[in-house]
């Protein structure tokens, strides 16, 4: 995998400083690091029910901060909430182990990819002040649409 500093420097736009040039490399990393074609294939065809009961918990299972936030955000007003999320991600933590292989592959794979996006967010998110946002927040949607979301038992790439 390459990281972005390797990536071609003329994929970079430098116009807006160094916040957005390294927003865009992240970005060029990301298609580098990840086949938005394998991704799109991911869902198309119906999901096993184990693999609908592990996405359903993906973006727990990508970043741990966010079972954090609930129990910040709703653990007062809502600890019921809190703990049926922590049930629900231990449930998938159980499955991922007997995952078929074919299963197990669109697992990592939207799970990498998933990972990946969080740095993207975050800085994209720290530049909604700058001029570029838009189009930087539309390269974004073109990824988030690769990885797509899981509707029943289908992944929306819409």
């Amino acid at each position: 995998m390459k990281t972005p500093n390797q990536l071609n420097p003329s994929v970079v736009s430098i116009e807006a400083g160094p916040e957005i040039a390294e927003l865009e490399r992240m970005i060029a990393s990301f298609e580098v690091n990840h086949s938005l074609a394998e991704l799109h294939a991911i869902g198309i065809d119906r999901l096993s029910p184990d693999l609908v009961e592990v996405f359903k918990c993906l973006d727990y299972l990508a970043d741990s901060r966010l079972i954090e936030n609930d129990i910040k955000n709703y653990g007062k007003r809502n600890p019921g909430y809190v703990e049926t999320r922590k049930a629900n991600i231990a449930k998938a933590r159980a499955i991922i182990p007997r995952l078929k292989p074919e299963d197990a592959w669109k697992f990592e794979v939207r799970l990498a990819a998933q990972k990946d996006m969080i740095p993207i967010t975050e800085k994209l998110n720290k530049l909604k002040e700058n001029t570029n946002y838009e189009r930087l927040k539309a390269k974004r949607l073109i990824l988030l649409r690769a990885i797509g979301t899981l509707q029943g038992d289908i992944i929306n790439h819409n």
